[in-house]
């Protein structure tokens, strides 16, 4: 992605989740604060993105982007429901653990870091300065931020995590930190995946737990790993990483960490209950884990 301009992956992530918490079903699965979060995000999106907040309340219209979603990429929809039902509760465990502050990288629009901070915990957004710029200015905006919410422009590109970290005055390398890598990882080298687990390891002191989504192109067929690949290029940003599950976890073994869980797209979506009509397959090769850095 190029750093002066938003992320468009990012944002289409918000647009297509709140298109399907339009639909009953779907937007019983969360709490009213998500849903309230996310159909004021989408309109205060820049324009053109924000003509879909009612575009999408059209019913038709809802239904030919989901058809046309459904037919060039099956389960794509299903897996950003599934990212936004499954790491909130994730998180949650960890923090009544007694992990006291979260780290979110490659924040984009996600509400984590509102959710959690707005009940004291100490969350940090990571993300290009163009996105904290917006992110900021709509948290600001719909009284979304408080002391214990922090947005910080961080271009990793261009610099490191090492870097980067010590910079920030409300984050506290000694306290018990959740790491939250939400279709992060993708996008970095297999270098600088590495070089950023091991600055993450080396900066925190006490416990670090890391959760993060994992995209195996593998799994999918030629054509569909062909649409993803450059449905992402197409809006100026570039998957580098391309690991499958085996490969992510060999990284982050090598790299000083243990894998405590993984959740594949299929005990996601058997963990959810929706009537057959709505019933929709997700993403193969997607996958969500957390691991715990070695002492």
């Amino acid at each position: 992605m190029k750093s002066k301009q938003i992320s468009k992956t990012a944002a289409y992530v918000a647009i297509k989740f709140y298109g399907l918490t339009l639909i009953k079903p779907y937007r019983e699965l969360f709490d009213k604060e998500v849903i309230t979060f996310y159909d004021r995000l989408v309109g205060g999106l820049p324009a053109p993105l924000n003509n879909y907040h009612s575009l999408l309340k059209k019913k038709w219209f809802r239904s030919a982007c989901m058809n046309l979603d459904e037919l060039l990429l099956p389960g794509d929809l299903m897996h950003i429901l599934m990212r936004k039902l499954y790491i909130k509760p994730m998180i949650g465990r960890l923090i009544a653990k007694g992990y006291t502050q979260i780290l979110i990288l490659g924040a984009g629009f996600d509400h984590i870091g509102k959710t959690y901070s707005q009940s004291g915990v100490t969350c940090i957004e990571l993300d290009t300065a163009p996105m904290t710029h917006i992110k900021q200015h709509f948290l600001d905006q719909h009284g979304y931020s408080n002391n214990h919410l922090t947005v910080y422009p961080a271009d990793l590109g261009e610099r490191s995590l090492s870097d980067i970290l010590p910079e920030i005055p409300k984050l506290d390398p000694n306290a018990a930190t959740v790491a939250v890598a939400e279709g992060f990882f993708d996008y970095l080298s297999p270098e600088n995946f590495s070089r950023t687990l091991n600055e993450l390891s080396e900066f925190f002191n006490n416990e670090l737990k890391l959760v993060s989504t994992v995209f195996s192109l593998q799994k999918l067929n030629p054509f569909h790993a062909f649409v993803f690949r450059n449905a992402v290029r197409a809006v100026g940003e570039r998957l580098e990483l391309y690991a499958t599950l085996d490969n992510f976890k060999d990284f982050l073994v090598k790299n000083n960490f243990k894998i405590d869980q993984d959740l594949t797209a299929y005990e996601m979506r058997d963990g959810i209950t929706v009537p057959k009509d709505f019933e929709m397959a997700v993403l193969p090769g997607f996958y969500l884990l957390e691991a715990s850095r070695n002492k």
